[in-house]
């Protein structure tokens, strides 16, 4: 689906201003057809907003565990060589 802005902001919850703002900042995903008026796919809207998910802490801790076994694989690996 095709959105123009005020969907977006209706959709987002942001301001019009702010959504200029990360549109000049190419932070968020539009398309501009005639180099004028600014058009948004509402999927891509979705995935936007849904991309900047933080992890909880016990998927920190998880993604920490297998980081320092992989490092402690490689170094006992250079020791053996």
């Amino acid at each position: 689906m095709i959105m123009n802005m005020q969907q977006v902001m209706e959709l987002t919850g942001y301001t019009r201003s702010y959504i200029y703002n990360l549109v000049y900042k190419k932070m968020i995903p539009v398309h501009k057809p005639t180099g004028g008026r600014l058009f948004f796919v509402k999927e891509e809207i979705e995935q936007w907003l849904m991309g900047g998910r933080q992890l909880t802490s016990q998927e920190l801790n998880a993604t920490a565990d297998k980081i320092l076994l992989e490092m402690g694989a490689r170094r006992t690996q250079r020791r053996s060589k």
